[in-house]
C-alpha cells in the first residue's frame, strides 16, 4: 500500500516533484528545464504538506501558485470521511466479505465496479451512514463521484454501468512490488 504524503521521505517528494512537473500540460510552458528541483532535495512529506508561498519566492509566482495548489491537493479538505477513500477502502476490506458491493475489473489499471443495482443502494446506504445522512441514494453518490473527474482522482469509464477507474491522483489502492506478509 502506498504511504501517506505526510509520509514520505526526501525521495519520495522528489519523485512526486518530478511526476508533476513534468506534466504534458506543465510541460508546454518550458517549466522541467528550469525548476530547481535541488532546493527540494532535503524536503520530507510532512514539510512539503506545510509549504506557503513564501517559501516558494525564489520561484516566479505562477509556478508558485501552481506547486502549491498540488501541494493542497495532497492533503485532505475536511477531517470528515472522504469518499474515493471510502471506496478504495471498501473494495481492499469489503464490510461483508461474502457479499461485496464492489470488485475489482481490472486491479493494475484501478478499473472497479459495483457488482449490481442491489450493491449500489447498499453501497449509498453505507456512505450515507458514515457521513450522517440517511437519505444518500445512488444517484446522490454518483453524483459526488463525478466531482473527482476533473481532479483526476477517480475517472470514468465510458459506456459501462457502474465502473470507474481510479486516476493518478489518487493513492492506496496500487498493488506494490513489495508484498507485505502477515503472520497471526
Amino acid at each position: 500500500m502506498e504511504r501517506l504524503p505526510s509520509e514520505w521521505d526526501n525521495d519520495e517528494v522528489l519523485r512526486w516533484l518530478i511526476t508533476i512537473i513534468q506534466r504534458p500540460t506543465v510541460a508546454k510552458s518550458d517549466i522541467t528545464a528550469t525548476f530547481p528541483f535541488e532546493r527540494f532535495r532535503d524536503l520530507n512529506g510532512n514539510e512539503l504538506l506545510q509549504l506557503k508561498e513564501t517559501d516558494l519566492n525564489f520561484l516566479p509566482p505562477e509556478r508558485a501558485q501552481y506547486l502549491l495548489k498540488k501541494v493542497r491537493d495532497l492533503t485532505p479538505r475536511s477531517q470528515g470521511p472522504i469518499l474515493w477513500q471510502f471506496l478504495r477502502d471498501e473494495l481492499q476490506h469489503p464490510e461483508n466479505p461474502l457479499d461485496p458491493t464492489m470488485e475489482w475489473v481490472d486491479r493494475a489499471e484501478g478499473i472497479f465496479k459495483i457488482r449490481s443495482a442491489r450493491s449500489a443502494k447498499i453501497l449509498a446506504e453505507m456512505w450515507g451512514a458514515r457521513k450522517g445522512n440517511n437519505n444518500m441514494t445512488y444517484a446522490n453518490l454518483s453524483k459526488a463521484i463525478r466531482t473527482y473527474y476533473k481532479q483526476d482522482i477517480i475517472l470514468a469509464v465510458l459506456h459501462v454501468r457502474y465502473t470507474y477507474q481510479f486516476g493518478p491522483e489518487s493513492t492506496g489502492w496500487r498493488i506494490t512490488s513489495d508484498p507485505v506478509w502477515h503472520f497471526n
